[in-house]
């Protein structure tokens, strides 16, 4: 390789290790800015919060606030907003095009001209001007295609039904959001009501432990038997720390549903469950009833009807861009040129075209768009036999839940009386204060498994009632709604 080769490959070298350099400069400048506007958003939405330390909600505020200002609900009436705008471009498209063109126009010679005999090569016009040197011209067009202007309006036609799509979404947003601000706080305040009485069993459990152990040291007790006690104590300690873990995170999922930062402390009210609508007319509603309500208002079904319609308009579509265009075209001109007679005039055309490979292509773009709508056809089918299936198992589930809270209450209060007689007893020395623990262990178990159970049939009448297709504001808004 010669001098002169291996200059221009350095050269080359560097420049690429230039630009590459460049670009990946450009790339970490545009990573930074991202993040710093992700940090931008996150402090403009803490900001908000600035002023309040504490919150206070019942249920039903929850249920609000989770509605108003969750941030996928949000976000899905956004998108319902673009989609809407969608459907007005589409319409503006179907308008004709208009045109208006001002022009000044000069050159540097006066641009004589003359003409040349064919026949014999010479000059057989004198040299002459039929241009001013410096003009003015205004032209004002109009023109339309009709198969553009068809195509447009039904466009616009699908546009609104993908609108109605979005709509759609809205509401499995919303009702996936109602039911888990629901769940959430039903959790964060058993928490709320239990978790102290946790910890202090825990405490009592720990302490007792230790003199366990001290009592071990002394001899008043040997091997084996502080090993059962341990034994049962451990077990006792992890099952309490089984149910505080179901319901530590259930707070921290409540305020991420509702938007409110993790330093705002919330205090949640007893959850009145009258507060909301009953269902109980729905649930004990005829199964029939049930699958037709499903079919007929579930949004799923909706959307799955929506864009079986959409693919249908798609098939038509590719028939319709078939058909010859019509261009029809108007339009006023004026010149300035003094060598015109007619300083204003008009044109107009009207121009038939046909594409010869939308004739060609047809079948291929038929047969494509017809096999979307089958598709969409047998997802149809196939969601509306998945949702006949999901009322049935919704159905189950809440005689299942049913019969669960029934036996966890009677559990409850056959707990409770057993907590009372070892009190009494333990008053009168005939029973261990290691008796009186297990026992509170087992009550407190009892009870938060009672309030687990009874929070866990209404999610579920909140989710058959979702599945029928009610909206979220007709569960807030009263029986009658339902």
């Amino acid at each position: 390789m010669s001098l002169a080769q291996i200059k221009t490959s350095m050269v080359l070298v560097a420049l690429c290790a230039f630009v590459f350099g460049c670009s990946s400069v450009d790339q970490d400048e545009a990573l930074q800015k991202r993040q710093a506007q992700v940090i931008g958003h996150v402090e403009a939405f803490e900001k908000r919060w600035d002023d309040v330390r504490e919150v206070d909600l019942s249920l039903r505020q929850a249920l609000d606030m989770g509605i108003r200002e969750n941030l996928d609900a949000r976000i899905a009436a956004l998108e319902i907003i673009v989609a809407q705008d969608d459907v007005v471009l589409e319409k503006l498209s179907a308008l004709p095009n208009l045109d208006a063109t001002f022009a000044y126009v000069g050159r540097t010679n006066e641009g004589a001209s003359s003409s040349r005999s064919f026949l014999t090569g010479s000059q057989s016009l004198a040299s002459s001007v039929s241009s001013d040197q410096y003009r003015r011209v205004i032209d004002l067009d109009a023109s339309m295609d009709l198969l553009d202007t068809a195509l447009a309006v039904y466009r616009s036609k699908v546009a609104e039904k993908e609108a109605l799509v979005l709509g759609q979404r809205h509401r499995t947003v919303l009702a996936n959001v109602f039911q888990d601000v629901y769940a959430a706080y039903l959790r964060a305040w058993i928490m709320q009501e239990e978790h102290e009485k946790i910890d202090e069993l825990i405490a009592r459990i720990e302490d007792h432990l230790v003199r366990l152990d001290v009592a071990k040291r002394a001899d008043l007790l040997g091997v084996e038997d502080v090993v059962e006690k341990k034994s049962n104590f451990l077990e006792a300690i992890r099952s309490l720390h089984n149910l505080k873990e179901d319901i530590t995170n259930a707070e921290s999922e409540l305020k991420g549903l509702l938007s409110i930062p993790h330093h705002v402390d919330l205090t949640l009210r007893e959850p009145d469950y009258a507060a909301l609508p009953s269902v109980k007319r729905v649930m004990d509603g005829h199964l029939a009833e049930m699958e037709l309500k499903a079919l007929q208002s579930n949004p799923d079904i909706y959307e799955a009807l929506l864009s079986s319609e959409i693919a249908e308009s798609r098939v038509q579509e590719e028939i319709l861009r078939t058909f010859p265009g019509l261009n029809l075209f108007y339009g006023f001109n004026q010149d300035s040129n003094s060598f015109l007679e007619h300083h204003r005039w008009v044109d107009f055309s009207a121009t038939l075209a046909q594409s010869l490979i939308s004739v060609f292509t047809l079948p291929k773009r038929y047969e494509a768009a017809e096999n979307i709508y089958k598709v969409e056809e047998r997802r149809l089918l196939a969601l509306s036999a998945a949702i006949i299936t999901q009322v049935h198992l919704a159905r189950e589930r809440l005689n299942v839940l049913e019969d669960s809270l029934d036996l966890a209450k009677r559990n409850e209060f056959q707990l409770s009386r057993l907590k009372h007689a070892v009190s009494e007893k333990h008053k009168l020395g005939f029973v261990s204060g290691e008796s009186k623990i297990l026992t509170d262990v087992k009550v407190l178990e009892g009870s938060i498994l009672s309030e687990f159970a009874k929070a866990d049939l209404q999610r579920a009448m909140i989710e058959m009632v979702m599945l029928l297709g009610y909206d979220v504001d007709e569960i807030l808004g009263g029986g009658d709604a339902i």
